[in-house]
């Protein structure tokens, strides 16, 4: 957080200002990620396969659609891409049309990037009037008004091709993007509040809206070229594990679950995954109180086998757990601090090593 100086200001405008060449810094780290994702081995063969089967028309928009005049089925091609969360969606886009896409304002961030997908990814290709007489004058001996007609409807064959390449490489680049961990922070790929939750369902809804039916269910035949789509996002991912009341928010045991996974995650060693995995055998949501116990138990064996001792009262788990969904105060802060004392503690300051740093501080003392 900026602090404000005692020069009017001007630190405090200075430390904005690195906290934005950090957030650039950060962008860019991103993109690079997933560009290199986009053009490794990976991914590289599969799209070309899938540029190869678009060209030859195996993959194609239905011929009764006209995504380049059609403001209402582009409106919908729009909104089912809308169902991605925005932060992944600007880097897909960026990283597949070498294109930076503008920032909006926080809240007007996704209707920023529908603009720019609809004007510039999406874009259709448009026939200048100007280019009609030489059009006419090479198919010389047939009627201009055909020419031209003809002209037209090459440019939208041609507009649906990109929409088609573009689409499907969105999809396979997200979904590989996801299941890699592109993103340190690893939000969620879709927005909570869209009917869309996997990929899977993704392609299977844009093959169903927009392609023809040449090839049948487009998720498996992306898994016959090597490129299943694998992500599906659940209660799990979109759990806010924030904490803002240690009185209610640690009740349903699912964020309990979660400090122990991330103290896991703290003590191991640098690029080591965690041991612990927790919060994928949560009942969630908790909307009942069978939900909450079993979370609750499970946090509380966990932390037994780290080496916390739990409630002097009860002594037991499951008494323990019902004061815990409870919203028992002083059986709450009894566990955290048990918490702190024999997990988290002995993970920041390993014994062994404060041993030796205070062997090292009596020597120098003796020395002295």
């Amino acid at each position: 957080v900026a602090q404000r100086s005692l020069d009017g200001g001007a630190g405090e405008r200075q430390t904005l200002t690195l906290m934005e060449f950090e957030n650039r810094r950060q962008d860019a780290v991103n993109r690079r990620r997933m560009t290199t994702l986009l053009r490794g081995p990976s991914l590289r063969p599969v799209i070309a396969r899938l540029e190869a089967e678009v060209e030859s028309g195996l993959l194609c928009v239905r011929p009764s659609l006209n995504l380049a005049a059609d403001v209402g089925q582009r409106d919908n091609l729009l909104s089912l891409l809308g169902c991605y969360n925005p932060l992944w969606l600007r880097l897909a886009l960026e990283a597949i049309s070498g294109e930076m896409a503008p920032l909006g304002a926080a809240a007007d961030d996704a209707h920023a990037l529908r603009k720019w997908l609809d004007k510039r990814f999406l874009a259709p290709i448009r026939l200048d009037p100007a280019a009609r007489p030489a059009a006419v004058a090479a198919a010389a001996g047939r009627h201009p008004d055909k020419v031209w007609e003809e002209a037209r409807a090459a440019a939208v064959g041609e507009t649906h091709k990109c929409i088609v390449r573009r689409v499907l490489c969105v999809l396979l680049l997200l979904d590989r993007a996801k299941e890699t961990t592109v993103l340190e922070a690893d939000p969620c790929l879709f927005c909570p509040d869209s009917t869309i939750k996997s990929t899977r369902q993704m392609a299977i809804e844009f093959a169903r809206s927009f392609l023809s039916g040449g090839i049948g269910d487009l998720a498996k035949h992306l898994a016959y070229m090597d490129a299943p789509l694998a992500h599906a996002q659940t209660a799990h991912h979109e759990f806010n594990f924030t904490v803002q009341s240690l009185a209610t928010d640690l009740r349903d045991g699912a964020r309990l679950c979660r400090l122990l996974e991330v103290l896991e995650v703290a003590s191991a060693p640098s690029g080591g995954a965690a041991a612990l995995r927790l919060t994928p055998s949560l009942r969630l949501p908790a909307v009942n109180r069978t939900s909450k116990l079993k979370n609750v138990e499970i946090a509380l064996r966990a932390m037994e086998a780290a080496g916390a001792p739990l409630l002097r009262h009860p002594p037991d788990l499951h008494g323990c757990a019902k004061l815990l969904i409870e919203g028992h105060c002083e059986a709450t802060l009894e566990l955290l601090w048990s918490l702190i004392c024999h997990v988290a503690l002995p993970r920041l300051a390993p014994v062994g090593i404060v041993l030796d740093e205070a062997r090292r501080a009596r020597r120098t003392a003796n020395t002295d």
